[in-house]
């Protein structure tokens, strides 16, 4: 089968958030993606739970030893068997049904841009972040530079998993 979207996961120790993500991946009926999790040796029970999953769009991965976040990105990266390709953190989640939604677009090879809302974990707030559509125009797809643009932007995950 052809895949369409590889989510790559580079995850360590997020056993806090792991399981709100994979129901959030869970709730798409699609088989036409794949989830490729990195464990970066993780020491919290992450590695446990996530091997835990029992659902075929899974693949859990591990490399040798432990590696940098960067590294770490690139080995999910290298794992990964799909058309397009998106980065989430452990620490989020998509909505419930958003990855069905998202794929016939993919057929089309355009490029996504989507909203994403950040809050506090500790009371729940939305916190602004940008990624927003204007702000996206603005600054990384303002006709100049665009590879110099999205990398100052690099350090910033609502950002840089904006992109598919």
């Amino acid at each position: 089968m052809n895949i369409t979207l590889s989510i790559c996961v580079p995850i360590y120790n997020e056993l806090e958030y792991i399981e709100r993500l994979i129901s959030s991946i869970q709730s798409n009926k699609s088989l036409n993606f794949e989830v490729v999790i990195s464990d970066n040796h993780s020491n919290d029970g992450t590695y446990e739970t996530i091997k835990s999953i029992n659902d075929s769009r899974f693949r859990i991965v591990q490399p040798i030893r432990k590696l940098s976040p960067h590294h770490n990105h690139w080995f999910s990266f290298a794992n990964s068997r799909g058309n397009h390709i998106y980065f989430i953190g452990g620490d989020d989640y998509f909505e419930d049904g958003i990855i069905d939604y998202v794929l016939p677009y993919l057929n089309n090879k355009k490029i996504i841009i989507g909203g994403m809302r950040s809050f506090n974990n500790h009371d729940g707030t939305t916190i602004a972040i940008r990624n927003k559509k204007e702000f996206l125009l603005k600054e990384i797809f303002n006709g100049k530079n665009f590879i110099k643009n999205s990398l100052n932007q690099i350090n910033h995950d609502e950002i840089l998993f904006a992109f598919v």
